[in-house]
């Protein structure tokens, strides 16, 4: 791994520009990565545990505390908590490891790594689950970060199922998230009592998710998997029976995108449609009816540009985000610069 630029002297948590790392036979740019002198831990983390210890699913929110030198997060009920024990081990424990100021290794869930300074949500290998008086392996036991938005597509039928989810933070259905329509149409996205993801309405939040009610749903179990990486296709009630539909997506990824830019560069402007394509591992956008796309750059930054990305290209973008984006979407970024001339001008 090497970063792009040269340093002059300036220490690797400080350096701007593009860490690449070996793949095969070459060297990728890859904007995920991040030398820093600090721990950077999530803010909220998820559990998901559907073969048991289910008390121990769903938000953990981080807080002041510390454990061994790490981060210590809460569940939403107060009960639980997820810290690293004197073992080494990410445990998730209850008040009794709270009482002993987590200098023990009491839990019901541990990663089977150390840390070793690794946040609970990037450590690799199984967990691991006491089930009656002995741990066992529980390879569909998941500790990731709070879900991301969601957008659906539904473009042949449930219209107003379409549109931008967001993960609620103080509820979960059968031991997992849940997603609301963000336009008010009273719509849910969530996990059934029959472990698949389902978008339902108010019938089914009036029985607090512990049901199968709903207008789309994957015909798969999903096994803790997020309805974006769910493989096949949904079904979609059409009229008194569901019917497979290809067509209804279910994306991290927005998309459209609407791009104003009433001081200059107005060509930009206009509505800007997904590509099935990525460049540097990211989402790409073409703008409707004309040649203009939205990628990432070599900076890690949201870009418009001319043309079809490419890694070589050396042509100043026309509108770039001043901040690389970290995975967050570019209708979430706050400042723009725009090409005014040979600058780019806030």
């Amino acid at each position: 791994i090497f970063c792009q630029r040269l340093h002059h002297g300036v220490p690797p948590d400080q350096i701007d520009g593009v860490w690449e790392r070996l793949h095969e036979d070459s060297f990728l740019e890859d904007s995920s990565i991040v030398v820093s002198s600090k721990i950077r831990p999530s803010q909220s983390l998820l559990v998901v545990t559907p073969n048991g210890q289910q008390r121990c699913a769903g938000n953990y929110v981080l807080t002041d505390a510390v454990a061994h030198g790490l981060p210590v997060w809460q569940h939403q009920s107060g009960k639980s908590y997820v810290y690293c024990g004197t073992n080494g081990s990410w445990i998730i424990g209850g008040s009794d490891a709270k009482e002993l100021g987590f200098n023990c290794s009491k839990g019901v869930i541990y990663s089977k790594c150390a840390a070793g300074g690794v946040m609970p949500d990037k450590i690799g290998g199984l967990w691991l689950r006491l089930s009656d008086s002995k741990f066992v392996e529980d390879s569909d036991l998941v500790v990731t970060i709070k879900p991301q938005r969601l957008y659906v597509q539904t473009p042949y039928g449930q219209h107003r199922c379409a549109g931008e989810y967001v993960p609620l933070s103080d509820r979960t259905a059968n031991g997992y998230p849940i997603w609301e329509h963000t336009a008010g149409s009273r719509c849910w996205l969530y996990s059934g009592n029959n472990g698949m993801w389902i978008i339902g309405g108010n019938d089914a939040a009036a029985k607090n998710f512990a049901c199968t009610r709903g207008v789309i749903y994957c015909q798969r179990v999903h096994d803790g998997r997020t309805p974006e990486k769910m493989v096949g296709n949904w079904m979609r009630l059409d009229g008194e029976k569901f019917r497979e539909d290809a067509a209804i997506v279910v994306s991290t990824d927005p998309p459209s995108l609407h791009v104003l830019c009433p001081r200059g560069q107005q060509k930009c402007g206009g509505e800007y449609m997904l590509l099935s394509d990525r460049f540097r591992h990211q989402p790409v956008w073409k703008q409707r009816g004309g040649h203009l796309r939205m990628c990432t750059g070599s900076t890690g930054a949201w870009e418009v540009i001319t043309g079809t990305p490419k890694e070589s290209s050396e042509e100043q973008p026309l509108l770039r985000c001043q901040q690389a984006h970290g995975g967050q979407m570019p209708d979430k970024m706050l400042i723009w610069s725009r090409k005014d001339e040979e600058e780019m001008i806030e």
